[in-house]
């Protein structure tokens, strides 16, 4: 497990909200893990940025998507799953759960968003990568393929949105094979390719790579965020933390 960042975990899962941990930055004095319906793992230390004493960890970003300049002195890397509420809510695109979030720690803001509005946005040296860890079930390993078939048409960001936007619950038919193929209707995809792409499962391989690249940094449970290859907790005010401290080196 990587230590101090906010995610749903592998074996500690509920349907809607799992385990969660968070930043010293935005948990009370008495830092303990919220949950509904699971156990806190209390063995976690909580940080406020990328910790000093762990060591970066090299990540395989080959042919993962990205968005910011390619030779950032920063690269912030997330690895999530398209059915996880959390990684929803740091998208910032699960407003229920962000509501949640705020009402266990005030100081909550989802990272993603802020990332690029703060950075990206102003043409900071700081890149963004996502990479799948589709581990919930059949249906994130089948958005995460219906990304990537919409990524060769130049419409992974878009679809990417759409699926985080889409989510409701884990293996309730939101991402269906016939509601994925909507999905690419509604972001103007050619469909036909789309279509097959999504029924060959093309890019099944490229997927099981990134959790492999995953399980090879740390990473048990999502969203799990690293900068310059070490983690991070998945709130805004430990990713600003991290980031600042690597631009001023």
């Amino acid at each position: 497990m990587v230590a101090g960042v906010m995610f749903v975990s592998v074996d500690k899962l509920s349907n809607s909200i799992g385990t969660l941990q968070i930043s010293a930055a935005t948990v009370p004095a008495t830092g303990a893990a919220a949950n509904t319906g699971a156990a806190a793992d209390t063995g976690a230390a909580a940080n406020t940025g990328a910790k000093a004493d762990v060591a970066a960890v090299n990540i395989n970003t080959n042919g993962s998507y990205s968005l910011g300049p390619a030779d950032a002195k920063v690269t912030v890397v997330m690895f999530a799953d398209y059915q996880c509420p959390f990684c929803g809510a740091a998208e910032g695109t699960r407003q229920d759960v962000i509501d949640y979030l705020k009402s266990k720690y005030a100081a909550y803001e989802s990272p993603i968003p802020k990332l690029k509005s703060e950075y990206i946005a102003k043409g900071a040296s700081v890149k963004y990568i996502f990479k799948n860890y589709a581990f919930l079930g059949q249906e994130s390993l089948d958005a995460a393929n219906a990304a990537e078939c919409a990524g060769v048409q130049g419409k992974f960001w878009e679809m990417h949105v759409k699926l985080f936007s889409s989510q409701k619950g884990e293996n309730q038919g939101d991402f269906s094979i016939a509601n994925l193929k909507t999905f690419g209707a509604d972001i103007g995809l050619d469909t036909a390719k789309y279509n097959a792409c999504i029924d060959g499962n093309t890019y099944a391989s490229k997927v099981q790579q990134d959790m492999k690249d995953g399980s090879a940094a740390g990473v048990s449970g999502t969203p799990s965020l690293f900068v310059n290859g070490k983690p991070v907790s998945a709130d805004w005010a430990s990713l600003k933390t991290a980031v600042d401290a690597e631009l001023a080196k």
